[in-house]
């Protein structure tokens, strides 16, 4: 019965004690959904400056607060539903930079350390692609411009490792952009085999 009773404990601490901590709830496919992202985030926005460690205690709980009052929503350390809403337009945040209070710029360029929702949406259809195998954290580190590098390469593009406007448009087609180039290829020599015998219409 004790074994029963300690063995219930332990799933329950394990449980989420509540919803305060992730943006799940408000929306499916809102990139918070975790503690750890969410310090990611703050992080990014230079609120935040402990470990990255998934513990959502006191620093990062007034890291929280401390965006919340910097951006004229309620600051009461529980990420609800004005939060969300927040993260989800980055234009309109105030990033705290070196104590100062600043508004974000519109610079489509990322930081590699900086959170983006467009580089979670492109980590999300490399792995679909199989060519991300790293963790989806919206952050544009290496291991995501070696993905986006390789899908360049395979879709016939400039494999820089930037996520510009054209390797965009080439995500949204998927598997159809990467073989692409090499249907194109495959036609060009059924072309050249089939000229010297007439067997064009």
């Amino acid at each position: 019965m004790n074994s029963l009773v300690t063995g219930l404990l332990f799933l329950f601490a394990l449980t989420p004690s509540s919803d305060i901590d992730n943006c799940s709830n408000y929306s499916n496919f809102h990139p918070v959904r975790s503690d750890i992202m969410m310090q990611i985030v703050l992080k990014s926005y230079g609120y935040y400056e402990g470990n990255i460690d998934g513990l959502f205690g006191s620093i990062s709980k007034g890291a929280l607060i401390q965006f919340q009052s910097q951006n004229n929503i309620v600051d009461d350390g529980i990420i609800g539903p004005q939060t969300c809403r927040l993260l989800l337009n980055k234009s309109d945040i105030v990033k705290k930079v070196n104590s100062n209070i600043t508004k974000e710029p519109s610079d489509t360029s990322q930081a590699e350390s900086e959170y983006s929702q467009e580089i979670y949406n492109a980590q999300l259809k490399l792995k679909e692609l199989g060519l991300y195998t790293s963790n989806i954290d919206g952050i544009n580190g290496p291991a995501t411009k070696r993905a986006l590098k390789n899908f360049q390469s395979k879709s016939g593009l400039s494999p820089d490792g930037v996520l510009g406007p054209l390797t965009l448009a080439a995500l949204e087609k998927g598997m159809i952009a990467m073989y692409q180039k090499q249907l194109l290829q495959m036609n060009l020599q059924l072309v050249q085999v089939a000229l010297p015998y007439n067997l064009l219409l």
